[in-house]
């Protein structure tokens, strides 16, 4: 009985640091969005929003499934405590997580160059720009992916707050 109250007790707990991170990480991105929409023109501020949904699609690519691979393999080898397979899957998951987002970071500095031609500076600057944000991003949903795999949502909570900042 007194487990039971401790599984209940932890999942609240870790329920609550979730939707804490959640939530903060939520209000701080509409105060950006709101700022930069503010901040930026028009014309500017569609560009940017071109570049980021360009940089989402490529970020799908990046991942390949890895993510939830590793979500899925983590937590069960960790719970038949078969540590070595853990490391296994960590280990590969963050190769193929390197490989795909230098890969795809080679392809748009090699596109970019070839839209040189077609698009002003400023739209390429950002894209470039946009690729350390992609690498950043692919690398911190593998981080996520970890986090959740070994069931650390109190790190994930404040992992997310961190991340808004």
């Amino acid at each position: 009985m007194s487990s039971n109250k401790d599984i209940k007790l932890a999942l609240t707990s870790h329920t609550a640091n979730l939707m804490v991170g959640n939530t903060i990480s939520s209000l701080m991105n509409i105060i950006g969005v709101i700022f930069l929409a503010r901040l930026l023109s028009t014309t500017h501020y569609g560009t940017l929003s071109i570049i980021l949904s360009f940089l989402m699609i490529l970020l799908m690519l990046v991942d390949l499934g890895v993510n939830t691979a590793t979500v899925k393999y983590l937590a069960t080898y960790l719970s038949k405590r078969q540590y070595y397979k853990a490391y296994i899957i960590i280990k590969a998951g963050s190769i193929l997580i390197s490989i795909s987002t230098s890969l795809v970071v080679f392809f748009v500095m090699v596109l970019s160059s070839f839209l040189n031609n077609f698009y002003n500076q400023e739209m390429i600057s950002l894209l470039l720009i946009g690729l350390s944000f992609l690498a950043v991003e692919s690398i911190s949903r593998y981080i996520i992916a970890l986090l959740t795999g070994f069931e650390e949502m109190n790190f994930l909570g404040f992992y997310y707050i961190i991340k808004s900042i």
